[in-house]
C-alpha cells in the first residue's frame, strides 16, 4: 500500500538541452497546472546519472523487489515518481523516436513497483523539426508504455517546425497552447477528487 500522498505535478524532461524546446515548453505546461493550484516540481534526466538496464532478469518474479543496479541515480527520480499525480513526460523526437535520455530510463520502468504508478495520471510533449504526424512512432510508444502500466494517457501536446532553441521565439502559440494544455490537466485531475487513486481506462485528448 502507498502511504505516501500523490499532491504534485512532476515534469520530467527527457531532452539534452538546457532551455531548449522541449525543456521550455514542460515548463509553460507546469506553469498552466500551477495556475489551478498544483505545486509543480521538474526533472531533466540529463542531469541524473541513470545507467541502461542491463537485461539481468534479476527484477523478474521471484527476483528482486528492486533493481540490481544500486549506483546510478535512478532511485532518486522514482521516488520523485512516486509522489506525483501526474508525469509529464517531454521528449523530441529524434531519428523517427523518442530521444535516447528518455528510452533509457523507461526501460528501467521494467522494476516500478505498483505504488510508484498506482492513481498516476501521464501526458506528453513532444516538439519535433517535422510535421505533427512525424511525432505518431513516438505517441505509439508511449501510449503502449502508459497502457502496460494501466496509467491514463491524459493529452498530448505535439508541436512541429521546432528544431533551434530560438525557434519556439518564432512559433509563441506553443507556448500560449502549453499553459492552456497544463490548466486542462489540472483541471482533469481536480476532477478526479483529492482522495482519487484509480486509473480509468486510457484515452487521450484530440491534438
Amino acid at each position: 500500500m502507498n502511504d505516501k500522498p500523490k499532491d504534485y505535478v512532476l515534469g520530467i524532461v527527457g531532452s539534452p538541452r538546457r532551455d531548449g524546446n522541449t525543456d521550455r515548453l514542460v515548463d509553460s505546461v507546469l506553469r498552466g497546472a500551477a495556475m489551478v493550484g498544483w505545486p509543480v516540481e521538474k526533472v531533466r534526466l540529463s542531469e541524473f546519472d541513470v545507467r541502461p538496464c542491463e537485461g539481468c532478469l534479476a527484477c523478474y518474479p521471484g527476483g528482486l523487489t528492486r533493481c540490481a543496479i544500486h549506483d546510478d541515480e535512478m532511485q532518486k527520480i522514482v521516488d520523485r515518481m512516486e509522489r506525483a499525480r501526474l508525469w509529464i513526460l517531454g521528449t523530441p523526437v529524434y531519428c523517427y523516436g523518442p530521444v535516447g535520455q528518455l528510452k533509457v530510463f523507461i526501460d528501467r520502468w521494467i522494476c516500478l513497483l505498483p505504488r510508484v504508478y498506482s492513481g498516476t495520471r501521464a501526458a506528453t510533449v513532444i516538439p519535433l523539426h517535422a510535421a505533427a504526424s512525424g511525432a505518431d512512432p513516438t505517441l505509439a510508444l508511449l501510449e503502449t508504455l502508459f497502457r502496460g502500466f494501466g496509467l491514463e494517457h491524459l493529452g498530448s501536446l505535439v508541436c512541429p517546425d521546432l528544431l533551434h532553441v530560438e525557434d519556439l521565439d518564432r512559433h509563441t502559440e506553443y507556448v500560449y497552447q502549453a499553459v492552456a494544455f497544463g490548466r486542462r490537466l489540472g483541471e482533469r485531475l481536480l476532477e478526479y477528487g483529492a482522495s482519487s487513486d484509480g486509473n480509468a481506462a486510457t484515452r487521450s485528448e484530440d491534438r
